[in-house]
């Protein structure tokens, strides 16, 4: 038993036994019953109710008693007052149980949902946990498969058939999907247990860096990036940068056949829509590529998902790292397409977080 709530009862029922001898030996008769509901009113602050029934039930009998023993007639103003008193105590007891019914479900719903979230998070963590060692665990036998399939190609390319250079060629082609995969497989499961280190970032300086990264793709592709002035954000610089490699790399990737990629970068600053206070930078990656039908917008962040099959190289898990990223920085990302009209992805940051 709480020690409080047994001091807040013990309190009580002084207070009750007070006022009932005050009531009934003296000659003032001061109260005529209408204390007892505060009193009753103050058990509230407990965390029995038990307690507001045997204080309700000694409250009620002390006006009954006094009423009998003081010979009080009906109609008089004394009589009127313990009446009320007595209704107020049946109501102050609904009004207390209901709260109580109400603070219980409450409480019960909040022990419930820390329990599921407890299990959630133990869950998350085994299986990036799980992500994170099968990943690993998965290096060293890709790793020997490419070293002997190289020293192979080496050693023994100009003996072994073309049908077999070409099984072997097919392995080796095989084995490098596979290390992409895993190792974005690791940076997707890092992603959900890392948390940002959240700093002031110049975007336009990370546009550079990634830019100077994808420099001879840029350059083999013949891709031109057009862009603005980028706001000054509250962000993690790592994590921004992989952002925008992502979404330079799909827009250069997934460009048309006859065409050069143009890229388009530009941003605004607008008001939060859940606080107006807060300012948001919404920025805008448009490109001149395939495209796709918008009704797909869903399924492009889900991790694997690729529109295009096998017809483009990759893991098809770029833009779930994408979406990854910006919920762990509490914005949003969203694209607009149209087939062989390009797509613009649109990411919406906190200035400041």
């Amino acid at each position: 038993m709480n020690s409080r709530s047994f001091l807040i009862f013990i309190i009580c029922l002084l207070l009750c036994f007070s006022i009932f001898f005050i009531d009934l030996f003296s000659n003032y008769h001061l109260v005529e019953g209408v204390c007892y509901p505060p009193i009753l009113l103050f058990t509230i602050l407990t965390d029995k109710i038990n307690f507001t029934y045997i204080i309700a039930f000694l409250s009620v009998f002390f006006i009954g008693f006094e009423f009998f023993y003081t010979g009080d007639k009906l109609l008089t103003d004394e009589t009127g007052m313990r009446v009320i008193s007595i209704l107020a105590m049946g109501f102050t007891t609904y009004i207390i149980t209901k709260y109580r019914d109400t603070e219980s479900k409450v409480k019960k719903q909040s022990e419930n949902l820390e329990l599921l979230n407890a299990k959630l998070k133990e869950s998350n963590t085994e299986l990036e946990n799980f992500a994170f060692i099968s990943s690993h665990d998965l290096q060293e036998p890709l790793r020997k498969i490419q070293a002997f399939g190289d020293r192979l190609t080496m050693s023994d390319g100009n003996v072994i058939s073309e049908k077999g250079m070409d099984y072997l060629s097919r392995m080796l082609n095989a084995a490098g999907r596979m290390q992409i995969l895993i190792n974005d497989l690791l940076y997707f499961s890092r992603q959900t247990s890392v948390i940002p280190n959240f700093i002031s970032i110049d975007l336009n300086s990370i546009l550079i860096e990634v830019m100077t990264d994808l420099e001879f793709r840029i350059e083999s592709t013949n891709t031109v990036i057009n862009a603005e002035e980028l706001p000054t954000i509250e962000a993690g610089a790592i994590q921004m940068r992989q952002l925008f490699q992502n979404l330079l790399s799909n827009a250069i990737k997934f460009r048309k056949e006859n065409e050069s990629p143009a890229i388009k970068i530009y941003s605004k600053i607008v008001p939060d829509k859940k606080d107006n206070k807060k300012q948001m930078a919404e920025i805008y990656f448009a490109d001149n590529g395939i495209g796709f039908e918008e009704k797909f917008n869903d399924r492009i962040y889900n991790i694997f998902q690729k529109l295009e099959g096998k017809k483009y190289k990759g893991s098809g898990i770029g833009l779930s790292i994408c979406k990854k990223i910006v919920e762990r920085h509490n914005g949003t990302i969203y694209a607009k397409s149209e087939i062989n009209k390009g797509s613009i992805f649109l990411v919406t940051l906190p200035i400041k977080q």
